[in-house]
């Protein structure tokens, strides 16, 4: 009645830094001059923040999820499939969303993020039944 493991699925996620786009409180409008972005922040006295093109870069994003599966068989057609699964296995630190607004404290730092893709390692059982 016991046999082997019925299904090892590992799926792996991967990308690249991608550029993270500067704002101002005031979603002023930004203009392109000598590869920078001015920007105008209207709730700062009209000041001009100059930030280069593609200063925030955030981290590449790392993970790989595990799922393993055993099918039991029980009377008849029935069946139990037994499921374990593990999301982000080494457990790498994932930023979604980072700080663009320019003119605060907390500019180009990560900000949480509870999508799936960015929590640390998890895991989960479950089981099917099939008749």
């Amino acid at each position: 009645m016991l046999s082997r493991i019925s299904a090892v699925v590992l799926a792996l996620i991967f990308s690249s830094a991608a550029p993270v786009h500067a704002q101002t409180e005031a979603s002023a409008v930004g203009t392109v001059a000598a590869g920078r972005y001015r920007m105008q922040a209207e709730l700062t006295g009209f000041a001009t923040v100059v930030v280069e093109r593609n200063a925030l870069k955030g981290l590449p994003l790392h993970k790989l999820d595990l799922r393993a599966s055993k099918d039991f068989k029980l009377t008849g057609k029935m069946k139990v499939t037994g499921i374990a699964e593990v999301f982000n296995v080494f457990n790498h630190a994932n930023y979604g969303n980072y700080q663009a607004l320019v003119n605060t404290s907390t500019y180009t730092l990560p900000v949480q993020n509870s999508a799936n893709t960015y929590l640390p390692r998890s895991g989960q059982f479950a089981f099917k039944v099939a008749f």
